[in-house]
């Protein structure tokens, strides 16, 4: 284990939570961006899953499990 990933502070239970009151409430995101990047999950997934969401809501398109996947897709992530 790196030095890093010793200090890194993480909870990856915290990031699930943020991810799925987006999910239920999109309008959830308006409390968050700004004070949370997608650089502040430490889990890799959950970064790419919040950036996703930060890009739909910039687009105007409802964040569910099916807009997040389908991005991704097109993306081909």
């Amino acid at each position: 284990m790196t030095k890093e990933e010793i200090m890194q502070p993480k909870d990856i239970n915290a990031e699930m939570e943020i991810l799925s009151a987006i999910m239920a409430k999109n309008e959830a995101i308006l409390d968050i961006v700004g004070i949370i990047n997608y650089s502040d999950f430490y889990n890799g997934s959950n970064q790419l899953i919040y950036k996703t969401m930060e890009e739909l809501y910039k687009e105007d398109i409802p964040i569910d499990p099916i807009t997040i996947s389908n991005k991704l897709t097109q993306e081909k992530l």
